[in-house]
C-alpha cells in the first residue's frame, strides 16, 4: 500500500515521532508513541515546521520521519479520514 497520494497541490503522506525524541510531558517517546499518522501536504513545497495530522494532533518537523511505507500501528483516527482528504485534494485539483 502506498502511503502517499499525489494529486497537483496536495499529497497524503505517512509520519511518524522519531524514537527517543522528548515528548511534551517530558519523557522520551518509545514505541507506543510511535503511531503512523497521516498529514496532508501541499506537493509543491517543503513540509512546514509542525505537521498537523489528519486526526489534528502537532508534529513537530524535526522530531518526526516522513515514512515511505507504513511501518508500524496506524493511528486509526488519521487512517479514518484518508479517503476525506485525498478526495478533498482532487476536489481542489478539478476546480483549478
Amino acid at each position: 500500500m502506498s502511503t502517499e497520494r499525489r494529486n497537483s497541490n496536495r499529497r497524503v503522506v505517512a509520519a511518524r515521532i522519531r524514537l527517543g525524541v522528548p515528548r511534551a510531558d517530558g519523557r522520551r517517546a518509545g514505541e507506543r508513541d510511535r503511531q503512523v499518522h497521516f498529514v496532508s501536504l501541499p506537493a509543491d513545497q517543503p513540509a512546514p515546521l509542525v505537521l498537523r495530522t489528519l486526526c489534528g494532533d502537532p508534529l513537530a518537523r524535526e522530531a518526526t520521519d516522513l515514512l515511505d511505507h507504513i511501518a508500524g500501528m496506524p493511528c486509526v483516527r488519521c487512517l479514518a479520514r484518508v479517503p476525506q482528504a485525498a478526495e478533498t485534494a482532487q476536489d481542489s485539483r478539478r476546480s483549478a
